[in-house]
C-alpha cells in the first residue's frame, strides 16, 4: 500500500466524491481513487470548478468536501477556493500534487524555482486556510492526515490543504508510523453564569431581537425552539438563510445592506440583541458602522470562533462575548428556561412582535403590492421581472431542494426575494463572493444527494465565467438528472453598472450590454448547445414544467434586458435603516420606535 492508498483509503470511510483536475503532481493519488473504487472521481474542466463542486458538496451533506488538483498552476488555481471555504466555515480538505523531493527549493533557498511548476502551495495557503502542510516525510502520513480531518471540523470549521509531492504519494506507507499529534482548536468551556445573564437580559427586553448568522446552520430546530420559548423575533444574514422558514411566525427577514427597510428597522430598534453564529460583516452593518444596533442597551454576541469574537472592533458593536457552539449554547439557554419553569418574568412589549411582523410584510422587497420598490419593479422592458421570477421560483420549489445562488446582482435579488422552507438547504459562497461560483456549486450538491432536486440561480456573468463546467455536467448528465440552472439573464454585469451609476456620477463601462462596453453576454442557448446540454429560453413556460424531475438536467435562460435596479439598498456611508428609496419623513420617523434617527438623516434623504 502506497501513500496515496492510505489516504485515499483513508477519505473514502468519510466522503463519497472527490471532485479535481489530472495533472502529472496528482497523479499517484488519481490512480489510488482509480484502483481502490470507494471514491467516485468527478474530473472537471478547471481546478476552481472542482474547488467550487466540493464546497457544493460539503454544504449540501453539511459533511466534507475532497478536491484533488494538481502542482503549481493546478494548486494555485484554488486558491479561491480556499478563501472562500474559509471564510465562510466550509470544511473541505484539498490534496495538492507537488514535485518530486529532488526538485523542491531548500528552505531559505535564493532560487524562485528549482523544479518544473514548482511552486510553494502550503506557504501560499497558509493564511487562508486553518491548516496547511507539505507532507514530506511518509512517516508523518498518517498523523498528519488524522489531524487535517480533527482540525477541518473543530471548532468553526474550514478548509485543510496537504501539499504532497510525487515521490512522496508513492513510496510504501510505514508500516509503524510516527504518530505526532498538532493541537487541535476548540472552544472555550461553556460558562453557564453567561448563559444565565443572556437568557435573562432577553427575558426582561422590551423589544428582543436574534440575528442569525450561518453558524446557526446546523442547529435551526434548536434556535426556533429557543425563540418561541421566549416569543423573540429572528433576523437572518446572507449566510443563513435556511436556519428558518419564511413562514414561521417569529421570522422578521434578512437583514443588511441588500436586506429590507423593515428587516433592518428590527434591528436598529430592538434593545436586546443575541448574536449568534455571525461575525457581523460589513454586509450586516451597512456603511456607517458604529451606528449598527445603536437601540440596544445589550448585545450578546455568541461564536464558536474566538477570532471573530476578538477581531471585531468593540466601538463598532459593544458586546458581551460567549466562546461557543451555537448548538451547545442554544442547549444551555433552554435548560435555563426549563429551570425558571412558571417563574419566568417577562419584559416584552407586546406590541413589538407585532410591530415585527408589520415590518416584514409592509417591506417586503417582493411583495410588490405597494411602496416605492414595488413600483420600481413593477416592469422590465423586453423580459422577465426577476423580482417576479424568484418569488414564483421559490413559491414551486420543493421543500426538500437544494438551492444555490450566485453573487452580483442576481443574488441581490434572490436574497431580496427568495421565501425559504422548512427542509431546503439554501446557499452560496458569500464571504469570497467570487463570480462564477453557482454553476460548480450546484453541481456538487446534486452529484452529493441526487435523490434531492438542486436549483441554481445565476447571472450571466457567472455563468460565463464557469460555464466550461457544462463540460461536467455533459459527461455527469446521467447523474444529474434534478438539477435545474436558472441564468438571471440581463446581459450585463448588473450590480457593478448600478454601482457605477451611483457612484461615478452616472458613468458606466466594461460592463455591458454590448462589445463596445467591454462586456457581451454570451448566449446561453448557443453555449450550451456546444457542450451538449439541454437548455431552454424562458418566454412564458410554466415553471412547474421546468421544475419537473421528470424532464432532467436543464439550463433556463431568463432573459431580462439592461436591468439594473436593486432595492432597497445602502448608499455610501448611511446607517442600515436609512435604505433608499427613501420613505415618507413621517413614516421614517414612526418606524424608529426604539431610538431617533441619526442628525442629518433629512439631508442625507
Amino acid at each position: 500500500m502506497t501513500v496515496a492508498d492510505y489516504i485515499i483509503g483513508e477519505l473514502s470511510k468519510r466522503v463519497s466524491h472527490a471532485y479535481g483536475l489530472y495533472g502529472a503532481g496528482n497523479a499517484h493519488l488519481f490512480d489510488s481513487v482509480n484502483r481502490l473504487g470507494g471514491l467516485t472521481m468527478v474530473p472537471t474542466a478547471h481546478e476552481q470548478g472542482a474547488g467550487f463542486m466540493a464546497e457544493g458538496h460539503a454544504k449540501a451533506t453539511r459533511g466534507i468536501g475532497l478536491c484533488v488538483v494538481t502542482s503549481g498552476p493546478g494548486a494555485l488555481n484554488v486558491a479561491t477556493n480556499v478563501a472562500s471555504c474559509y471564510y465562510d466555515s466550509v470544511p473541505v480538505l484539498f490534496l495538492c500534487g507537488q514535485v518530486s523531493s529532488a526538485f523542491t527549493r531548500r528552505a531559505y533557498s535564493p532560487l524562485r524555482q528549482r523544479g518544473f511548476q514548482e511552486t510553494p502551495t502550503a506557504d501560499v495557503m497558509r493564511p487562508i486556510a486553518k491548516f496547511s502542510v507539505e507532507v514530506t516525510d511518509s512517516g508523518r502520513v498518517r498523523a498528519v492526515l488524522d489531524d487535517a480531518l480533527k482540525i477541518m471540523t473543530t471548532g468553526r470549521p474550514g478548509p485543510v490543504v496537504l501539499s504532497i509531492p510525487l515521490d512522496v504519494q508513492a513510496v510504501p506507507m510505514p508500516a509503524s508510523p510516527v504518530m505526532p499529534r498538532s493541537p487541535s482548536e476548540g472552544v472555550a468551556p461553556l460558562d453557564e453564569n453567561k448563559v444565565r445573564e443572556c437568557v435573562g437580559a432577553l427575558a426582561g427586553a422590551r423589544r428582543p431581537l436574534i440575528l442569525a448568522g450561518g453558524g446557526c446552520g446546523a442547529v435551526g430546530a434548536e434556535l426556533r425552539s429557543f425563540a418561541e420559548l421566549l416569543w423573540i423575533p429572528v433576523v437572518r444574514t446572507w449566510n443563513a438563510l435556511d436556519i428558518a422558514p419564511d413562514d414561521w411566525s417569529l421570522f422578521a427577514g434578512n437583514v443588511g445592506t441588500y436586506g429590507g427597510k423593515g428587516r433592518n428597522f428590527a434591528v436598529q430598534n430592538a434593545d436586546v440583541v443575541l448574536a449568534i453564529g455571525t461575525r457581523i460583516s460589513g454586509r450586516i452593518t451597512g456603511g456607517d458602522t458604529k451606528s449598527f444596533l445603536r437601540g440596544a442597551r445589550e448585545v450578546w454576541h455568541v461564536d464558536a470562533d474566538r477570532g471573530v469574537l476578538e477581531g471585531l472592533d468593540d466601538d463598532v458593536v459593544p458586546r458581551q462575548k460567549i466562546n461557543a457552539y451555537a448548538g451547545n449554547f442554544l442547549s444551555a439557554c433552554r435548560r435555563v428556561v426549563a429551570g425558571w419553569g412558571l417563574m419566568v418574568q417577562r419584559g416584552l412589549d407586546v406590541t413589538w412582535l407585532d410591530r415585527v411582523r408589520s415590518w416584514r410584510d409592509t417591506y417586503d422587497p417582493g411583495s410588490f403590492g405597494s411602496g416605492l420598490e414595488a413600483r420600481a419593479h413593477s416592469t422590465v422592458p423586453d423580459g422577465v421581472n426577476p423580482y417576479h421570477f424568484v418569488r414564483e421560483l421559490s413559491k414551486l420549489a420543493p421543500a426538500n431542494a437544494v438551492v444555490v445562488s450566485e453573487c452580483g446582482g442576481n443574488a441581490v435579488v434572490f436574497h431580496q426575494t427568495w421565501e425559504s422552507k422548512t427542509g431546503q438547504r439554501v446557499f452560496s459562497s458569500h464571504g469570497g463572493s467570487a463570480m462564477g461560483q453557482g454553476l460548480p456549486l450546484a453541481i456538487g450538491a446534486a452529484l452529493a444527494q441526487p435523490e434531492r432536486p438542486v436549483i441554481a440561480v445565476i447571472g450571466d456573468g457567472g455563468f460565463a465565467l464557469s460555464a466550461a463546467e457544462l463540460n461536467t455536467t455533459r459527461v455527469q448528465k446521467a447523474r444529474l438528472k434534478n438539477l435545474r440552472v436558472f441564468v438571471l439573464n440581463n446581459r450585463i454585469y448588473g450590480i457593478t453598472r448600478a454601482w457605477q451609476k451611483t457612484n461615478l456620477a452616472g458613468r458606466t463601462f466594461a460592463c455591458g450590454p454590448n462589445a463596445e462596453s467591454g462586456y457581451e453576454a454570451p448566449s446561453v442557448p448557443d453555449v450550451c448547445r456546444a457542450y451538449d446540454v439541454p437548455s431552454s429560453a424562458y418566454e412564458g413556460i410554466p415553471l412547474e414544467e421546468l421544475l419537473d424531475d421528470r424532464n432532467g438536467l436543464r439550463v433556463v435562460d431568463v432573459q431580462h434586458p439592461g436591468w439594473d435596479t436593486y432595492e432597497p439598498n445602502i448608499r455610501g456611508f448611511r446607517p442600515i435603516e436609512e435604505m433608499q428609496p427613501s420613505l415618507p419623513e413621517a413614516e421614517f420617523e414612526a418606524n424608529m420606535c426604539g431610538v431617533p434617527p441619526l442628525e442629518g438623516w433629512k439631508e442625507r434623504r
